[in-house]
């Protein structure tokens, strides 16, 4: 799974991959392109391997628009508005269940997914959004999502 939030809108995208590689990463950044065709884009990830790999460092050198901010190695799950928002279908939905195919755990949460709201998101991440928001790279963002 990869989710990006807009810390100041609440929208929040996501995919089901079968796997977590750059190149589904790099995919999710189609997404947030169409999304936001103009303007900065700060992503802040984790210093998670995916987030570093050539392949992700070469296609961010040729699509300048979005730009990776680091968290802190260690912080990722605290500081990362993601984990609160991925928290609660996991929980209630995905949590000590084996899925056969990407297909069963998208049936799974897509109904958490479906009536989640911008002001859900918010209400979720108020804090950590906080913290993100005030990362030296980021303070004049736009549209300042996040990619877990």
């Amino acid at each position: 799974m990869f989710g990006a939030l807009n810390l100041r809108s609440g929208q929040w995208f996501y995919q089901l991959t079968n796997h977590k590689r750059s190149v589904e990463f790099i995919a999710l950044f189609s997404s947030l392109l169409t999304a936001y065709p103009v303007g900065p884009i700060h992503v802040i990830v984790d210093s998670a391997g995916i987030h570093t790999r050539k392949a992700v460092e070469k296609w961010l050198s040729l699509h300048r628009h979005p730009e990776l901010v680091y968290l802190p190695t260690c912080t990722g799950h605290r500081f990362d508005p993601n984990e609160k928002v991925w928290h609660a279908p996991k929980g209630h939905s995905a949590a000590n269940r084996f899925f056969r195919a990407l297909a069963e755990l998208d049936e799974a949460i897509r109904p958490y997914f479906v009536a989640f709201t911008c002001e859900d998101a918010l209400r979720l991440t108020k804090n950590e959004a906080r913290h993100a928001a005030q990362a030296p790279t980021s303070r004049n963002a736009k549209n300042l999502p996040l990619a877990a």
